[in-house]
Parts: structure tokens; C-alpha cells; sequence
């Protein structure tokens, strides 16, 4: 979700949820049941979606009594009031980006292992596919389209380096070193002669890492 957008709808149902306030303290006129579990609903619903399914504030939300109460919705309220200031805050931060670099760091650690266990190839090969998703998880973000518009293929690493250099996401020297790591991973995994190569594969992992951190979404 947009993180634009997440704000906006946050600042809109802390705005509904004055109504609710107001109603419980009888200075407007009383909610009713329906739009006291379209209110609860509608906050769960984006706090899931922006927060994550299993997160604290989705734990709080969804473990409220009946919905359309007005004593619930209250505390609606109240749980979706903490939600906005935490975005506003800066405090939040993208699920799935956090999910994507753990999984970075298991694969680097294994194409590391594999270096140290005298498997060159595949290191080199694990390493090569760990960039090219880095890659192809930040291209959209820049504008660049991740599948061919006519075959409808995923882009390979070297046409989605050329597009994200053009859209501004790094400069030229990022490009080259990334062609540069694109040509080792393909001698690696297309059955090219490979002549076994500690210094250079282990410098290759370490360059994936530094770029995985310095390549991102826009």
C-alpha cells in the first residue's frame, strides 16, 4: 500500500472516529450499530494491510469485543488515533521490505558457505540470483517494467540494470559494477568454464551485499 495513501486514510478515520467520541459523551447524535462496525471494520482492515497481519495494533484491534457497539468503536478509535501518529511518526516500517532482506541475508550466507566449502559455481550462482531480485523488487518503483511487454518474460538482470540506471535509480559506475557482477553469474550458471576463484567469488558476495543496501525503491 502506497505509503501516501496509508496517511491519508489514517487522517480520514481518525476524522470518523471524532464522531464516535463525540457520540459517546453525548454531545452529537448516537451513533448507530452499522456504522460502528463499518468504522471498527474499516480500521482494522487498513491497519492489517499497512501494518501487517499479526502486528501489535492488529492484535489490539481484532481482539475487540462486538463491533458494532459504540463502546467498541470507541476503542477504535483510540487503537487507530496510536496508528496514525506511529506512520506519521516515521515509526513503521515496510513489512515486506523487512521480510525481503532477511531472505537476502540467508541466501548471501549460503552462497558464502558454499564459497567456503570449494562450490565456486554455485556460490556464484546464488549470489548472481540474489541480485537480480534485488533488482527486479525495486524496479517498479522506478518505473521500469519487470516482464518483456511482448513475451511477457521476467527481465533479466542486464536489461533491468540498463532501465534503472536510466530512471535514475544509481548512477553509471553502480551499473557497470553491477554488468560486471551479471557477467560472473552467468558464467557461473550457464554451464561456461569456471575456473575456481576464491578471491574473486568472495568479492563478488560482498559487493551483492553493499549494493542490496544501496539500491532501493524510490
Amino acid at each position: 500500500m502506497d505509503s501516501k495513501k496509508v496517511g491519508v486514510i489514517l487522517d480520514r478515520l481518525v476524522g470518523e472516529g471524532v464522531s464516535v467520541a463525540r457520540a459517546k459523551k453525548g454531545t452529537s447524535i448516537l451513533v448507530e450499530r452499522a456504522d460502528c462496525a463499518q468504522f471498527v471494520s474499516a480500521c482494522r482492515t487498513v491497519i492489517r494491510s499497512a501494518f501487517g497481519e499479526g502486528s501489535s495494533l492488529d492484535k489490539a484491534i481484532s481482539g475487540l469485543g462486538d463491533f458494532g457497539l459504540l463502546a467498541t468503536a470507541e476503542d477504535a478509535f483510540g487503537i487507530i488515533q496510536a496508528a496514525r501518529d506511529a506512520w506519521a511518526g516515521g515509526y513503521v516500517f515496510d513489512v515486506k521490505a523487512l521480510a525481503r532482506a532477511d531472505v537476502e541475508a540467508d541466501l548471501l550466507e549460503q552462497a558464502s558457505a558454499l564459497l567456503a566449502s570449494g562450490y565456486d559455481r554455485a556460490g556464484t550462482a546464488v549470489a548472481g540470483a540474489v541480485l537480480e531480485e534485488r533488482l527486479r523488487s525495486v524496479a517498479p518503483s522506478w518505473g521500469v517494467a519487470i516482464q518483456d511487454a511482448n513475451s511477457g518474460k521476467l527481465l533479466t538482470m542486464e536489461p533491468l540494470n540498463v532501465e534503472l540506471k536510466k530512471s535514475g535509480a544509481y548512477d553509471a559506475i553502480m551499473q557497470k559494477r553491477i554488468t560486471l557482477l551479471g557477467g560472473l553469474r552467468n558464467e557461473a550458471a550457464h554451464g561456461n568454464p569456471f575456473e575456481k576463484r576464491f578471491d574473486v567469488v568472495r568479492k563478488m558476495i560482498e559487493d551483492v551485499v553493499d549494493i542490496c543496501v544501496k539500491v532501493n525503491v524510490k
